[in-house]
């Protein structure tokens, strides 16, 4: 016979049964104990919430119902805070979240941890109308932190346009996927049309051909008047909150393409934010301020806020990686979560993903996470030939770097993934000009900035490093796979 112990908020029909006996040998007292404690913990930071118990042979009607292995970790002791965090997002949103591995691609708002500051920061920022740049090296979550922005922005009802930018080398290309974006979303394909510009693009619900019509219909404009074009969009568009993801990789290859066009370009956004009801964020890292310094652009950005989107603290990548263990059904206890952090490092969520989805590969499902097999997996999967796929965009030879840098900017992480304790500026100069030779003196400066933001570099007191220890890792034991030339 099962018994179930439910924890309800004032009303019978709202809360959580958990079931007790699922083959356990335990006393159930011990685990009704424990329980009370956990729930108690949580009810201290909640005067306002009246949370009652009660025992007996069926769950509660209405209820979540949850086994308890889902509260024990791999020893059998009752993980607390789980338990707590449960009650708390059965109080928000009447369920319980289920954390899901996505190395790679976006997270759904409510798998972000860690993220509550910064996004208040946003918002904050944004409410007086101001502009910001957000900041932050790849990998560490600035499209996830964009599309919880977007939601809560919507749902106050602002109107967004969050558009990647990584595949536009040129101002045309740039309008062309603001444009691609907005008539995408059916509010803003409305005020669109109704605009002179778009008086013959395709309304709200359009097929994807015919919106990709447009699109070309306005880089072929904006080929011919970059300016004007630009300024029929965005008026079209007045008061919406641009969302305007990689735009360093933007600024970094239409600046080779065509620096003069960008020069004004940037003076045009730059002119907008500060004239018009539509606030920009301009998502890179702080690897293109030295860019835009060395280029001389300080001008078109100085109005900008900025906002910094750091690594997660430990306790709050604990919580990520005891989630998605669970979720993935994995069971771990502290000195697995333990090692878990200490092979990552200053927790990045990408690769607190990338290890806990190398521990569901090695292992079956319903296994239990050990220190020993996390510490194996980190060494033998994701920084040997198996994690390769975690690591492809940190490959060189898929860098927007010139050609002829790419050999000095292998020569720079690898010195740099060797070092202990980092290297001064001008050692990197010199490992640079090594490879490079001094004819491209004036490029190393340009090039740091760009590892800044690719490779996660951080200043500190003098020294350069590679902040994130994976990346470094992995750089030291695989640079060939990663210079493209192995």
């Amino acid at each position: 016979m099962s018994l179930f112990l439910s924890f309800f908020f004032g009303e019978p029909s709202r809360g959580l049964s958990i079931r007790l006996r699922d083959g356990d040998a335990s006393p159930i007292a011990t685990w009704i104990g424990g329980l009370q404690e956990a729930t108690q913990a949580w009810a201290r930071d909640h005067d306002d919430i009246f949370l009652q118990s009660d025992l007996g042979t069926e769950p509660q009607p209405g209820h979540e119902v949850v086994g308890l292995g889902d509260y024990l970790f791999a020893d059998r002791s009752l993980n607390g805070p789980r338990l707590g965090r449960h009650l708390q997002s059965l109080l928000e949103t009447g369920v319980i979240h289920t954390f899901l591995l996505r190395p790679g691609a976006p997270a759904e708002p409510r798998d972000l941890v860690g993220r509550s500051e910064v996004l208040s920061r946003l918002e904050g920022t944004l409410s007086k109308g101001r502009s910001l740049h957000f900041r932050a090296p790849r990998r560490y979550g600035k499209t996830s932190v964009l599309t919880a922005l977007r939601n809560r922005l919507e749902s106050a009802g602002r109107s967004c346009l969050h558009v990647d930018l990584s595949a536009d080398p040129s101002v045309p290309r740039f309008l062309a996927s603001l444009t691609r974006g907005a008539l995408a979303d059916p509010g803003l394909a409305e005020r669109l049309c109704k605009h002179p510009l778009g008086a013959n693009w395709p309304g709200p619900g359009a097929p994807p051909v015919e919106r990709r019509r447009a699109a070309r219909e306005l880089e072929e404009q904006a080929n011919k008047d970059p300016l004007r074009a630009a300024q029929q969009l965005f008026e079209a568009l007045e008061g919406t909150v641009f969302l305007l993801d990689e735009f360093s990789v933007f600024l970094r290859t239409s600046y080779r393409e065509d620096s003069g066009a960008l020069q004004s370009f940037l003076e045009f956004l730059r002119d907008r934010r500060q004239e018009s009801a539509s606030p920009q964020i301009l998502a890179g890292s702080a690897g293109l301020n030295s860019y835009i310094h060395f280029h001389q652009l300080e001008d078109c950005f100085r109005d900008l806020v900025p906002v910094d989107l750091p690594p997660l603290a430990r306790e709050e990548g604990r919580v990520l990686a005891e989630e998605l263990s669970y979720g993935a059904q994995i069971v771990p206890d502290d000195a697995s979560i333990d090692a878990l952090l200490e092979s990552v490092g200053e927790p990045v969520p990408y690769f607190v993903h990338a290890l806990v989805q190398a521990l569901v590969d090695s292992r079956s499902r319903n296994a239990q996470l050990t220190a020993e097999l996390v510490r194996e997996v980190y060494e033998e999967r994701l920084l040997g030939n198996d994690g390769t796929r975690f690591f492809s965009s940190f490959q060189l030879r898929g860098q927007a770097y010139p050609r002829e840098l790419l050999g000095s900017a292998g020569r720079i992480l690898t010195r740099l993934a060797r070092a202990d304790g980092g290297l001064a500026s001008s050692d990197l100069e010199t490992a640079f000009l090594q490879a490079a030779g001094p004819e491209h003196r004036h490029q190393f400066q340009p090039l740091l900035a760009c590892l800044q933001e690719d490779y996660d570099l951080v200043e500190q007191d003098g020294l350069w490093t590679i902040r994130c220890k994976v990346l470094r890792d992995r750089w030291r034991v695989a640079e060939p796979w990663l210079t493209g030339m192995g």
